[in-house]
């Protein structure tokens, strides 16, 4: 990270032919390197009919040399700082669901700490908390939970004892007629029997602003018992 930095210079030169005569004038030439932004004024040039020639051409060419190279240094600086940021960028979000076809989106969510949240939105707000799902592919089942907010993974909201168990199910990964993935969790849960159905839409991601968790995943529309809500169904990223 660069300190901002402000310069200001102005230039004037008087060039005087046998026909005419040039006032040049260079001003306000401002760099702000954290935000990468270079602005400079424009040149003016004034024509009059004289008769001298007054060159000072050896100090204009070394400030316009100082000034191109602090704009290279400047530029160079920004374009290594990009370049990292993008590099990082694509590490934190490598995981993040690109398409709903039926194997990727099972493969997906069955990687990692297979720990999702069934929430209304990404920056959720709720008194009742948020439902999470932790699936087992080694079992075929799933242990849902209830949390207060979004957690970066499965260990994190246990280490937070922040687990309140509803229950264990079962879950199925099948397709429609419209070849969407259909998440089918039965079992019971506060030793109420329920089965719902999670389908996929799209795919989402965004930034829970109370948390400044990363979460990715889809939308989706849940349907518990013929009651259809629309919701995202996502991870942290």
């Amino acid at each position: 990270m660069f300190p901002a930095l402000y310069l200001r210079y102005q230039l004037k030169a008087n060039i005087t032919t046998n026909n005419a005569s040039y006032s040049f004038t260079l001003e306000n030439l401002n760099f702000i390197s954290n935000a990468c932004v270079v602005t400079a004024s424009t040149a003016i040039l004034d024509s009059h009919n004289n008769e001298v020639i007054n060159m000072k051409t050896s100090r204009i060419k070394v400030l316009l040399l100082s000034l191109v190279a602090v704009l290279a240094i400047f530029l160079t600086a920004c374009g290594s700082k990009s370049a990292t940021n993008k590099s990082h960028e694509q590490a934190s979000f490598k995981n993040e669901p690109t398409t709903t076809k039926h194997a990727d989106v099972k493969s997906t969510i069955l990687s990692g700490d297979g720990f999702w949240y069934l929430a209304g939105k990404i920056n959720h707000k709720s008194n009742s908390g948020i439902e999470a799902v932790a699936f087992d592919k080694k079992t075929g089942k799933a242990t849902m939970y209830n949390v207060d907010k979004f957690y970066k993974s499965y260990s994190a909201a246990k280490n937070a004892k922040a687990l309140n168990k509803e229950g264990t199910v079962k879950y199925t990964f099948t397709k429609n007629k419209q070849n969407q993935t259909l998440i089918k969790l039965s079992g019971k849960l506060s030793g109420v029997q329920m089965t719902q159905t999670v389908t996929v839409k799209d795919t989402t991601k965004g930034t829970n602003k109370s948390t400044k968790l990363h979460l990715s995943g889809y939308h989706a529309v849940r349907d518990v018992d013929m009651d259809k809500t629309n919701v995202v169904f996502v991870e942290t990223t």
